[in-house]
């Protein structure tokens, strides 16, 4: 069945500079990543990576504000033309099959300024006996879900899940230290210790450790089926995440200040809260995934119109079903439904629930989406999806259009 005449905006017609692109090469999926590149040859590596995308849609996308969502930063600008979407340097340095070293930097708006998005050095299967021990120290995605554990680029469906949004403003990444165990068993274990300063959390001091992380998961296979289970959380102290009332940017990790509130100005400070629990089952070449965020935040809205006390609980989920047609193509089903709750006490509540947009936070936010995706080697990768998402009195079709060039220079 076609399922692009129902879920197209009305007026769609794709560049024929993308479409062209749909007829490159080969290569072979992963279960909802495409491929990237990760030397293993020891010696210094060289990658860029640029991508372009295409958005159409019945109203502006993405949607400014999150209805009932507490987010961050500046409301989010209408993405409906052809642009790049990132262009992006990446350095390694391969010690042995053990250590590496790995830089990369990327601009993600020719407005705003590049962004260090990985800055780490690592170091694979220390000995401890009963364990392996993998180290990562130093700027690095967050281990928190499975999907966040990939970078963003290397997703097979472009558009975030909402949950993603909500809680971690599409992805999240910090500086600090990862530890992973693992052993001969299926069993695996995890901490972490973070400097964090982007969402779900805000503004600290630059050398403090406010974030802490932890997971447990099991990964096998069991005759033709591969699994894993995998629960997270994190914790975390928020001296000021700041959310802007004016203004719109693109999607970037950079936070306002707090340190001056005025009328367009709301700052969160409290603790977080966040667990996850993720699952993936894989047989042959379909796959099937699902991920739950749940989120409580306990603190206070500081607002040029009073200090009220705020607590917020946040539920997402989303359930993906995977095709790999063949080696050069796949196809991705995306269900989702997240559901938000929040109570403000103190002078001007109602007048700062309006101004952080949180005011309805009643009906629940739900999506559809299917993406269709084409590799070829390591190099090219083109995906074309469309989403109908709901969201309080917004609903929207959309359809974007992505070409990534990945290229090993060194």
């Amino acid at each position: 069945m076609n399922v692009f005449p129902t879920l197209l905006p009305s007026s769609s017609t794709l560049p024929l500079t993308l479409m062209a692109s749909l007829c490159i090469g080969t290569s072979a999926f992963a279960d909802g990543t495409h491929e990237h590149h990760h030397p293993s040859k020891t010696g210094f590596h060289l990658d860029f990576g640029i991508g372009l995308q295409w958005v159409t849609a019945d109203k502006p996308w993405p949607i400014a504000r999150l209805p009932g969502v507490l987010e961050a930063g500046s409301e989010r600008e209408d993405e409906r033309t052809l642009r790049f979407s990132y262009i992006e340097l990446g350095a390694s340095y391969v010690f042995n099959p053990q250590a590496k070293a790995v830089f990369n930097i990327a601009k993600h708006d020719l407005r705003l300024k590049p962004e260090i998005e990985a800055a780490y050095v690592e170091y694979q299967g220390i000995d401890l006996k009963d364990f392996r021990l993998d180290v990562q120290l130093g700027r690095q995605q967050v281990p928190i879900g499975l999907l966040n554990q990939q970078e963003k680029h290397a997703w097979l469906m472009g558009v975030a899940p909402i949950a993603m949004r909500a809680v971690l403003n599409d992805s999240w990444r910090s500086d600090g230290i990862n530890l992973h165990f693992d052993s001969d068993s299926p069993w695996y274990f995890g901490v972490g210790a973070w400097a964090n300063r982007f969402v779900p959390g805000g503004e600290i001091p630059q050398t403090a450790i406010n974030t802490y992380t932890a997971k447990l998961g099991w990964q096998g296979r069991q005759g033709a089926l591969a699994s894993q289970y995998e629960i997270g959380y994190a914790n975390l102290d928020v001296l000021g995440r700041a959310l802007s009332t004016i203004g719109a940017e693109r999607h970037t990790h950079s936070l306002p200040s707090c340190e001056t509130i005025d009328e367009n100005r709301v700052c969160f400070a409290g603790e977080v809260h966040l667990v996850t629990g993720s699952a993936k089952w894989k047989r042959g070449d379909y796959w099937l995934s699902s991920e739950v965020f749940y989120k409580k935040e306990q603190g206070e809205l500081d607002s040029f119109y009073g200090v009220p006390d705020y607590q917020s609980e946040y539920f997402g989920s989303w359930l993906d079903f995977g095709w790999q047609i063949n080696s050069r193509l796949s196809t991705l089903l995306r269900l989702q439904y997240n559901q938000t709750n929040h109570q403000i006490n103190g002078t001007n509540a109602q007048l700062i629930s309006e101004q952080a947009k949180i005011i309805d936070s009643d009906n629940p936010l739900s999506a559809i989406g299917v993406a269709f995706a084409y590799q070829a080697g390591k190099a090219h990768f083109v995906s074309a999806e469309t989403h109908v998402e709901k969201m309080d009195d917004y609903q929207n079709r959309v359809l974007l259009v992505r070409y990534h060039l990945n290229y090993n220079i060194l």
